[in-house]
């Protein structure tokens, strides 16, 4: 089974880019290179897990949006999504990133929400 998942692994690596996209952000004043990845498939599921969605009036979707649940959603894509150039995770757990600026995360949310939007597989094409 491992081979099996090896092989399909590898059989994309022609289309699924060249590593870690480096970002510059702004922060104060101060300009810093950070690198984003690409999130798994696992970690996707991961950001989804508890969100609820609910046919609306008319047949359209409705959405009941628990603001705390929804932060907790960008911090985890974030401490999933940042890297060094190398591509190793900065953040090992959820409370590395809940312990930096509000501000900074706000930052680091948009990129790598920029990163990772869903859509025809390239960054900051949704």
């Amino acid at each position: 089974m491992a081979n099996q998942e090896k092989t399909a692994s590898n059989f994309f690596d022609d289309i699924v880019g060249n590593g870690p996209e480096k970002r510059t952000i702004d922060y104060r004043g101060q300009k810093k290179d950070v690198w984003f990845r690409r999130i798994t498939g696992a970690e996707r599921i991961s950001l989804l897990e508890g969100q609820v969605m609910e046919a609306g009036g008319e047949g359209r979707p409705s959405f009941k949006i628990d603001l705390a649940k929804s932060a907790e959603k960008s911090a985890k894509l974030i401490q999933f999504s940042t890297v060094d150039e190398l591509g190793a995770q900065v953040f090992d757990n959820i409370g590395a990133v809940k312990k930096m600026p509000d501000d900074l995360l706000t930052l680091l949310y948009k990129e790598a929400s920029d990163v990772n939007k869903e859509g025809d597989g390239e960054p900051g094409k949704g």
